[in-house]
């Protein structure tokens, strides 16, 4: 009980009044009547009473707190597959003990409807004859056999309610963990923002030096346009030019090739023979 009232206290209140859940009523089943023929019975019903609503009241609050978990928990982790997994496992776990607390408190209902059962049938009886009351005192001793079980129940139900809080405090010392581990996540998320903008800013830079090279891109390729149309003239230019000296040579020349690749050669070998002439005229 203490554990669950720990537990709901860590937790983080909603902050709108739709999402806060309402507390539990103080007690679900009204206090038995005092019995005026043994105080046996009636602290043992007190103590039955007491059992069932603490039970019910930390039922309630374990349904609460898994709620609250499970609004909080859903808003925190939107992004975080691995977490979301680890805490439906968790969330798993509580509804299971929220079904064994269910069923606690249905033995709990049972045991203390029977034992009021039993008490009226106690009180009914004590005013009759003889047999009955003989009848009754047999009766009470097989009631006194069935509280005795009932007792061994009880006791086996608190061992299993002290196993459930420990669970409990292994789940809370979990959910810190958990949270730990969200909070680092939180910060990691905050270096990275600061990293994407400053990623941002270098882009903007890189988009301003991408358009100043795309103009120079431009720039260039109108530049060798130009300058391509402006060799492809000069070259009809040049061809014609070489016509032009292949109409003039090539009748002059007849061993000239046709690619003027012994041009070299043939005006050397015409400027020896024109000087072989002259020195023979002037002999």
């Amino acid at each position: 009980m203490a554990t669950v009232k720990q537990e709901s206290a860590s937790v983080t209140k909603p902050s709108s009044p739709e999402m806060q859940t309402p507390k539990p009523p103080a007690t679900i089943f009204p206090p038995p009547p005092i019995d005026t023929n043994g105080g046996e019975n009636d602290s043992m019903d007190r103590d039955i009473w007491v059992a069932v609503n603490t039970l019910t009241n930390v039922r309630q609050e374990l349904r609460s707190l898994v709620r609250k978990l499970e609004e909080q928990t859903a808003a925190r982790l939107s992004d975080q597959a691995e977490f979301k997994e680890k805490f439906s496992n968790m969330s798993s776990k509580c509804h299971e003990m929220g079904a064994q607390y269910q069923t606690l408190y249905d033995v709990y209902s049972s045991v203390y409807m029977n034992h009021r059962s039993l008490q009226e049938r106690c009180t009914t009886l004590s005013a009759d004859r003889e047999e009955e009351k003989r009848l009754l005192g047999i009766k009470i001793q097989r009631a006194d056999e069935e509280a005795a079980a009932q007792e061994k129940t009880i006791k086996e139900l608190k061992e299993n309610i002290d196993y459930n809080e420990t669970i409990l405090s292994e789940f809370k010392e979990c959910m810190e963990e958990f949270t730990n581990k969200l909070d680092k996540l939180e910060t990691e998320r905050d270096e990275l923002e600061t990293e994407r903008d400053k990623l941002a800013i270098k882009n903007e830079k890189d988009t301003v030096l991408i358009d100043h090279l795309k103009k120079d891109r431009l720039e260039m390729a109108e530049f060798q346009t130009h300058t391509v149309k402006a060799l492809e003239s000069e070259i009809q230019e040049l061809k014609a030019i070489l016509e032009r000296v292949k109409i003039e040579l090539f009748p002059r020349y007849p061993n000239m090739h046709d690619n003027l690749d012994n041009i070299k050669e043939v005006l050397e070998e015409d400027g020896d023979t024109r000087k072989a002439k002259k020195r023979k005229a002037r002999a």
